[in-house]
């Protein structure tokens, strides 16, 4: 990779393959000018392949001491958060003296990032997906580094609406948030294959953790009558039998199967194959799974506790919406499903034309407007000088 002149740095945690198209946007779209820092590839705990031909964009990793610690409870659910010390921030915003620093999140990664800025000058963005509900339970020492780094940041770049709501509580101005989606790539209408017509086939893709609610779901899939309970299939990518079983020990082998780690291709598949897909969590600040299940026309049940709720997925208009906390109305999103096929697959539809606006084009385009709003100033035409 060449060692040239950089003008705009971006710091994140990590590469992560349903990022790298945003990242190639964002490079194409800033005519390279852009250079992007990460502290690792992929996280320790995720099964992922990074397939570096597909990466446009220039990069550097710089590994950043970091601890793990029990952060907060949030829906009956422990959350451990890996604070990450990446010093090597306030050496490269010194070398580059760029005229804009993104950085994600409100760690010590940003608050270094902002402190940089400052004393080189350049103007401070804040990418961000925390939302309200992800942040409830937070430490005191959390909330005022957040308001911190909101009072003297320049702008931010959010990730969904419900994470601009969250900036707007802490300080930030409406005007100087731009909503730069969660996307996947922009493709044709796929066929379905679906091949099991005996079963109901519900998908799960997700980590086997107890904040997905994969514990829920076993719980409510048991109280369904026998008449739905015996014609379910629920396939569940992401994890392992014994993960599973460390999870819900005495879950019920005949309904609920484990496919392990599966790569894009293979998700692609059993997204086309089933009949919905399901992501019950306590707590998620989007859910990017779900932009994969409504590509793949694959009709999507959704936690209230999940950021995609309410914006790309709309109770009865785009997906069923339910709260995995209340066990009736869990139970009444899953027989609702089973009994109304043709329903979900019109939902699935609508749901496809809204995802149009959830593109990697898009939201490399709303990123630029943030960087150009803070990075010149606008003349009386509106436009930019």
């Amino acid at each position: 990779m060449l060692k040239s002149a950089k003008n705009i740095l971006y710091f994140g945690n990590i590469i992560a393959p349903y990022n790298i198209e945003y990242f190639n946007a964002l490079h194409k779209a800033l005519n390279g000018s852009i250079l992007f820092y990460f502290d690792q590839y992929s996280e320790a705990n995720r099964a992922w392949n990074i397939d570096n031909n597909r990466i446009l964009f220039e990069y550097r990793i710089e590994n950043s001491w970091k601890i793990e610690q029990k952060s907060t409870t949030v829906n009956q659910t422990t959350l451990f958060r890996t604070t990450y010390f990446p010093f090597f921030v306030l050496k490269r915003v010194r070398q580059y003296r760029p005229s804009v620093v993104l950085s994600i999140e409100f760690g010590f990664r940003s608050l270094f990032a902002l402190f940089a800025s400052k004393l080189a000058g350049a103007k401070f963005l804040l990418v961000s997906d925390v939302t309200t509900s992800s942040e409830a339970g937070i430490s005191l020492i959390r909330k005022l580094l957040r308001k911190t780094i909101t009072r003297f940041s320049d702008g931010a770049v959010a990730r969904s609406y419900q994470a601009k709501n969250y900036l707007i509580s802490l300080g930030f101005l409406s005007d100087q948030i731009q909503v730069a989606p969660y996307a996947v790539a922009a493709s044709e209408k796929v066929a379905c294959n679906k091949k099991d017509n005996q079963f109901f086939t519900l998908l799960y893709v997700g980590h086997f953790e107890h904040h997905k609610g994969i514990d829920l779901l076993i719980s409510t899939v048991e109280k369904l009558p026998a008449t739905y309970k015996n014609r379910l299939k629920v396939v569940m990518a992401g994890g392992t039998n014994t993960m599973l079983a460390a999870i819900k020990p005495d879950y019920n082998s005949a309904v609920f199967h484990p496919l392990g780690f599966l790569q894009n291709a293979a998700l692609q598949e059993w997204y086309q194959q089933s009949d919905a897909m399901i992501l019950p969590s306590r707590q998620d600040t989007w859910g990017l799974v779900i932009n994969e299940a409504v590509q793949n026309n694959c009709p999507v049940l959704i936690s209230t506790h999940a950021g995609a709720a309410g914006e790309l997925i709309r109770n009865q208009e785009t997906g069923l919406v339910f709260d995995p906390l209340d066990e009736a109305a869990f139970l009444q999103a899953l027989t609702f499903a089973m009994d109304h096929p043709q329903e979900l697959k019109q939902l699935a539809e609508n749901a496809k034309e809204l995802l149009k606006e959830y593109n990697y084009e898009v939201a490399a385009a709303r990123t630029v407007t943030a960087i150009h709003r803070v990075q010149y100033h606008k003349n009386k035409r509106g436009t930019y000088e």
